[in-house]
């Protein structure tokens, strides 16, 4: 399983590279941090014509956001909330039996 991380400081300023990384390195799995987009304006259907079917993301309007940009399917997911409020900084999938965590610190 080839897995790629990256804090990309805004999903919409690096969406070029992140596409040339995908096309370049085809990673089974791609972890975001610091996406910076609200979850209903996450680009969905551009993964998804790039051969990414499964996507787990928790975003929020110029701060945080994570996100699982995947061609194999969640066995489980999930998040959690490190404070009281919705953080958005911390998701998890279990794929062929492997639990991944990725957090934006």
């Amino acid at each position: 399983m080839k897995i790629i991380t990256w804090n990309c400081n805004g999903i919409r300023a690096r969406f070029p590279l992140i596409k040339t990384l995908l096309k370049n390195e085809k990673p089974d799995l791609l972890f975001l941090q610091e996406t910076k987009i609200e979850d209903k304006i996450f680009p969905q259907k551009t993964f998804h014509e790039l051969g990414y079917k499964h996507l787990l993301f928790r975003g929020e309007k110029s701060y945080n956001g994570v996100a699982c940009i995947s061609k194999l399917p969640f066995e489980k997911f999930g998040h959690k909330n490190w404070v009281k409020k919705k953080d958005c900084r911390h998701l998890f999938v279990k794929i062929k039996n492997i639990e991944i965590h990725n957090f934006y610190i």
